[in-house]
Formats: C-alpha cells, structure tokens, sequence
C-alpha cells in the first residue's frame, strides 16, 4: 500500500521478497506448533497475548518510522503530511487487511490508542529529520516513542474519547 501511494513501482515487496518469506516462515511455524498441540496452545494462549502485544508494538514502531522514511526518501519530505499519514498506513496496514481478511473487526478501531502511536512516532521520526538530526538516532527515538505510548496504553488501559450514545 505505502509503495502504491508512494508511486513507487513496483512495489518493494515483489523486489525484494525477504518480508513476505520472513512473515510467512513465522506464521507457518506457529500454525505447525499451535497445530501439533493446539491444547497446550490453548491453556498459554494468555502468555502468548503479552508477548504478541510487546512485539507488536514493535513492530508498529519499526513499520511507521521506516514507511516515514521511505516517503522522504521517494521526495516527499517536504510534504510533511504525507510523509507521516504514509508512515502510520505502514504500520497499521497489514494488520488492517489481515482483521478484514478474517472477518474481524480491524484492531486499529478498537486496540487502545494503535494508529496514535504510530502517528505520533512517525512525527517524532519527521522532526528530528527536519531538525537535521542524526538518522539512526532519529529513527530510534521515532520507534521507541511508539513503542513506549502503545505499551502504557495497555497498560493503563488508555483509550481516545467515544461520542457516547
């Protein structure tokens, strides 16, 4: 999707295949460990929802800095609006299809403070770029504030206003 509003074609998944054989590597080998003892998979499932959130937060920090830095690197770093929302599309992306794809409702409208996170993160990404900040150490703060905001939002329970009735 990122490469696709990028007009970056075609779209780096199909050039360097090495994210979707990692993501698909991993998924299978979990389906073969929940499917060999799916009652042990069961009785743990709570442990493997902590340790599923913790890497998930990573990874939405990782995603939405890099989809950042890639919309500067394609020439869109004056656009700060762009380079953000592509950044936080990036990272909440694959999730979104992979809920819609198993009929659920996507976990970016009712996961506590998701998309936030990653705008936020992606913002911090943008500024230090702009500031003309080291890159590495920009990243690094873009992903850690993405990170620590999603990991106290479970924790604490966070969650953004509701229009109630």
């Amino acid at each position: 999707m990122r490469d696709l509003l990028l007009g970056n074609l075609p779209p780096n998944s199909f050039i360097y295949p090495y994210y979707v054989a990692a993501a698909t590597l991993v998924s299978l080998a979990l389906f073969l460990a929940a499917y060999q003892n799916p009652r042990l998979f069961r009785e743990r499932v709570e442990k493997f929802t902590n340790a599923i959130n913790i890497f998930d937060a990573i990874g939405l920090g990782l995603f939405a800095v890099n989809g950042t830095s890639i919309a500067i690197q394609c020439g869109f770093g004056e656009n700060g609006f762009l380079a953000i929302f592509v950044g936080a599309l990036t990272g909440i992306g694959g999730g979104l299809i992979r809920d819609v794809m198993v009929a659920e409702i996507p976990k970016v409208l009712r996961k506590r403070i998701y998309a936030l996170a990653a705008v936020t993160g992606s913002g911090v990404y943008y500024l230090m770029h702009c500031l003309s900040l080291n890159g590495t150490l920009s990243m690094a703060c873009g992903i850690a504030v993405t990170i620590i905001i999603r990991l106290l939002a479970t924790y604490f329970k966070w969650t953004l206003p509701r229009v109630k009735g």
